[in-house]
Order: C-alpha cells, then structure tokens, then sequence
C-alpha cells in the first residue's frame, strides 16, 4: 500500500477518481497519509507514477501532474521491428556507457538501492550536484519545472 512503501509506481495513475487523487496528494507533496482527523508521516522516497493518457482534459489532474517533477514522455513503437529490437535489448539507449579512455565499458545500471536516493537527496541538499545526478544532464532542464522543481525534489 502506498502509505507504507518506499519507493512506489503508480500505474495509469491518470485515470485515478477524485477520491483516490485527494487521498495520494499529501503522500506526494508533504510525505503524510491522512485519514479522517488523523496524520502519519509516511516513508515515502521515490514514486515513479506513469499512463497511457496525458491530464490535458480534466482539470483536477493538474495538481497531481504538477507533483511529478521529472517527466519523460515515451512515443508509442509503430513498427513490428522496433517492439522486437526493444524485447530484446537491440535498440540505440541500450549501448553500453561512456567510460574513460582505455577503461572498459560500464553497463547500465536499472536499478537504484534506497542508499542511493538517501545519498542524492543528501547530496543535492548541500549543493553538490557529485552525487551521480550529474548523469542527468542538466537536473533543472531533466525535472521539466527549472530550478523551482529541483528545489521541491530536495523536500
């Protein structure tokens, strides 16, 4: 259950009711489930929410939308061939990654360890960008709401 969890995904988390929506609101933004009069914090780190469907239609998204600092929108495969070369790993992204000249190849990491949120999160609240979120680039641009949004990501 979301109250409880660590790191959670939300799927088609746009097709969720106004009932559901109010009650994952306070989970995202201030990390506490309330229930009736009662507040508990919640030990929510990271929550990876995604759909099929995009808020533009129904104006009570837009709160939650607003809530999901970092977006990637992923276009829908058209070709046969392209589903097949994702299955099984063929595709550009799945290159292995830069390293230093004459060093082997690192490969990609798909995981992340609760250690690693806490020493992000760590590091970005001193100002060190050295924490391993330098691989994204340009966090501000990558959260998708500048620098108003990464400072949102640190609470």
């Amino acid at each position: 259950m979301l109250p409880e969890a660590e790191v959670a995904f939300v799927d088609e988390v746009f097709k969720s009711n106004s009932a559901v929506l109010n009650g994952m609101l306070p989970i995202l933004n201030e990390r506490v489930y309330k229930s009736g009069a009662s507040t508990t914090p919640v030990p929510l780190q990271m929550a990876v929410c995604a759909s099929n469907e995009m808020p533009e239609d129904r104006e009570e998204l837009s709160a939650l939308y607003d809530r999901l600092l970092v977006r990637h929108l992923v276009l829908p495969i058209r070709d046969e061939r392209s589903f097949e070369a994702v299955l099984l790993g063929r595709t550009r992204d799945a290159s292995p990654l830069a390293t230093v000249p004459g060093t082997p190849p690192a490969t990609p990491r798909t995981t992340i360890t609760l250690a690693q949120i806490a020493r992000a999160r760590g590091g970005l609240r001193s100002g060190s960008l050295s924490c391993g979120l330098a691989d994204l680039g340009d966090p501000p641009r990558a959260l998708g709401g500048g620098h108003r949004a990464l400072g949102e990501a640190l609470r």
